[in-house]
């Protein structure tokens, strides 16, 4: 057996009229929770035709990449960096090779939609290059999502909707396979952040990142750019007698200054510091935009980013950066599109690497991802839920709470979640 240590999710839905699972019964072991969204384990027999042998856990995944298209029309999505691989074999078919495999994967699956005990998966049969370029080619208007767009192979796999009524999808260009699935020991319920945690140097440091949501028009224009201002008021509002550094700029907010620190008392014994930044993209910015970000995680409670999830490739390009320190506790939120399916290992094993007590790489950070496309007139709003509640020791709010003050169409969750221990 082989776990996937790459990045993208995967899911599973149901046609009305299914036989429905019993999530009642589940055994959890405390691992991910969510307001919006069940767990649960999904297993299916796969097939693929490829032009090679080599590295079969990536080729897997460019077929199973395919999935979060498909199951994001159902409102769920699955991670592909906890996928297992069983029972994989590799024969040759003509001038191809054939790969039979077996997967398991954890599935969130929202709470909106009954659970199913079986659901079709359709792949692409191929995951040769010129074969996928036709395929986007061929199924690029009919079998997608509405409202896609610049379709091509590269992205093919993210709007993919087969089961859209128009989608007609030739026997010969895809493979059909049936999922089961069962109640996963994911599951939680009840779980808080460590407040204690954040709260023992009577400090809440906070770094909110919104990036821009499109680069080729006028940054003065762009809602990543409003975002940030109308972000900054809203911390001014619940600060008493909020500190703003710098107090006087020149240029434009957002555009000529992009990076305001609001600081201030939230009581006689309890201050609160929030660095807000904007930059155009994370993954391509430049060297300070780096730095920065490195000097503040440290001491940092609570991470936010709120922009495009570029893919994944955003979501990967930050998780890898960042300065950790041993024993600091930190909360990271990854706000963009489908992020749960596009997070890896990189934060749990950057603070494994810190904290000698910690041999799993959760035990100092909780990750906050969307199961669902995260909207831009929403991320300030989600923004402001986390900082509220953590805000408020004294009346503290599990992430079941929380969550149900973000938007429900993004179906936040949490994940690493399994080893706190503050209970009010």
């Amino acid at each position: 057996m082989m776990s996937f240590k790459s990045i993208l999710g995967l899911l599973i839905c149901l046609a009305y009229g299914c036989t429905q699972l019993d999530v009642n019964d589940i055994d959890t072991q405390e691992k991910e929770s969510s307001y919006h969204a069940t767990f649960i384990d999904m297993t299916f027999k796969g097939v693929l035709l490829a032009g090679n042998d080599w590295a079969p856990e990536r080729t897997i995944e460019q077929q199973l990449l395919y999935t979060i298209g498909q199951l994001n029309g159902d409102r769920a999505v699955g991670r592909l960096d906890r996928v297992e691989v069983d029972a994989l074999e590799i024969t040759r078919q003509d001038d191809l090779y054939r790969f039979d495999y077996t997967v398991t994967m954890p599935v969130a699956w929202s709470k909106d939609k009954p659970i199913p005990t079986a659901y079709e998966f359709i792949l692409p049969i191929s995951t040769v290059r010129d074969d996928l370029k036709r395929f986007a080619e061929s199924y690029g208007e009919t079998c997608v999502s509405y409202g896609a767009h610049d379709v091509d192979s590269g992205s093919m796999w993210y709007y993919y909707r087969p089961n859209r009524s128009r989608c007609q999808l030739a026997n010969e260009d895809v493979f059909r396979t049936s999922a089961t699935s069962v109640p996963s020991v994911l599951q939680t319920t009840g779980q808080y952040p460590e407040y204690d945690q954040v709260w023992k140097d009577g400090r809440l440091e906070v770094v909110a990142i919104f990036g821009r949501a499109d680069e080729n028009k006028p940054p003065s224009d762009d809602i990543g750019t409003r975002n940030f201002r109308i972000f900054i008021n809203k911390i001014k509002e619940m600060i008493p007698n909020a500190v703003q550094i710098p107090q006087t700029f020149d240029g434009e907010l957002g555009v000529d200054v992009t990076e305001m620190m609001i600081e201030g008392q939230l009581d006689e014994s309890r201050f609160i510091s929030i660095t807000v930044l904007v930059v155009d993209n994370v993954r391509t910015a430049d060297r300070q935009f780096r730095e920065r970000y490195k000097r503040l995680t440290p001491t940092a409670d609570l991470i936010i980013y709120n922009g495009h999830a570029g893919l994944g490739q955003n979501i990967r390009a930050l998780a890898s950066r960042g300065e950790w320190k041993a024993e600091q506790y930190v909360i990271v939120f990854m706000n963009g599109c489908d992020t749960y399916a596009y997070v890896d290992d990189a934060l749990y094993a950057a603070h494994r690497d810190v904290n000698p007590d910690d041999e799993v790489g959760t035990r100092y950070v909780d990750l906050v991802t969307n199961a669902m496309p995260a909207y831009f007139f929403d991320m300030t709003g989600a923004s402001m839920a986390l900082i509220d509640a953590l805000a408020k020791p004294d009346d503290p709010a599990s992430y079941d709470e929380i969550f149900s003050n973000i938007a429900r169409e993004q179906m936040v969750l949490v994940t690493g979640e399994e080893d706190n221990v503050f209970q009010p």
